[in-house]
């Protein structure tokens, strides 16, 4: 049997190497790799952005205000505006890292943070339900009740999301949708309505939300620190923490040494006040001598 001619008019192909076509696919890996440089600056970005400054709180208490008064009027557009201000994914982050490079300091730290978040977004949702109750409950609190595996899934997946963004440099841009996925304040301030209405129903259904959602961000920031092998950074994690808490303490004890300060001013203006009260009976004793 002849050979087909090959038709001139046909492009040639040129034959590509094994090893050429090797090296031209990306390399899956690369993916999951992170330099400890790269390490010790998202540790240190997150713990600085969960810092509880007076910028920390601020957001948190207006992005509580757009979303307990985007729950009030059923407004998904405020809440989401609400969503995309508040500074509450950022110490769940670090308890999920406190837990990867298993750092009490930071475990602790973190918890205290959410705690104090919680106490805050519901007092201030609180307030604002007081000020303008709801008649009945609305469309955007009733979905926000209970256990919903979908919000879950969500939670979980913006959990992976947001711990893959902080991680990569390139892709902090994509920070502000994942906090709109990130349903944690919602149902914070849900459970501030559910106390100013005495209504159980609201308290009940909204706390089994937020926990569940806080669930999910862990577990997924959790998988994400481990598999990038945040626990590599263990040390440096650990000295920033401590650091901190150094800063802590002697600003504290930069306060209390103020204040000990102005008690002892005190003190000396009080003896020198009695002071000058002898003398001045003395003075008239002396006259009245006279």
């Amino acid at each position: 049997m002849g050979l087909i001619p090959r038709d001139p008019s046909l492009p040639r192909v040129v034959g590509v190497a094994q090893d050429d076509f090797a090296n031209s696919m990306p390399n899956q890996n690369q993916t999951l790799k992170v330099s400890k440089a790269t390490q010790v600056r998202v540790v240190e970005d997150l713990i600085e952005s969960s810092r509880l400054s007076v910028d920390f709180y601020l957001m948190l208490v207006l992005s509580s205000v757009v979303v307990a008064l985007g729950l009030i009027i059923n407004n998904l557009a405020v809440i989401i505006g609400g969503m995309l201000i508040t500074p509450l994914l950022t110490p769940i982050l670090t308890l999920a890292l406190g837990v990867v490079v298993a750092d009490n300091n930071l475990i602790w730290r973190s918890v205290k943070i959410i705690l104090r978040s919680l106490g805050i977004v519901a007092g201030v949702a609180f307030i604002i339900s007081f000020l303008f109750p709801i008649e009945k409950i609305n469309s955007e609190i009733a979905s926000r009740l209970g256990f919903n595996l979908p919000y879950f899934l969500v939670a979980f997946t913006a959990g992976l999301a947001a711990t893959f963004a902080w991680s990569k440099k390139g892709l902090s841009a994509m920070l502000p949708g994942v906090a709109i996925a990130v349903s944690l304040l919602p149902p914070l301030a849900i459970i501030g309505i559910g106390v100013s209405h005495l209504s159980m129903v609201l308290l009940r259904g909204s706390l089994v939300s937020f926990i569940f959602n806080l669930l999910g961000i862990f577990l997924g920031s959790v998988i994400i620190f481990s598999l990038l092998h945040f626990h590599k950074s263990r040390k440096e994690t650990a000295k920033k923490v401590k650091a901190e808490i150094r800063q802590e303490q002697q600003k504290k004890d930069e306060k209390v040494k103020k204040e000990i300060k102005k008690e002892i001013a005190q003190e000396e203006e009080v003896k020198e006040e009695i002071k000058e009260e002898i003398k001045e009976e003395i003075k008239e004793e002396k006259k009245k001598k006279k």
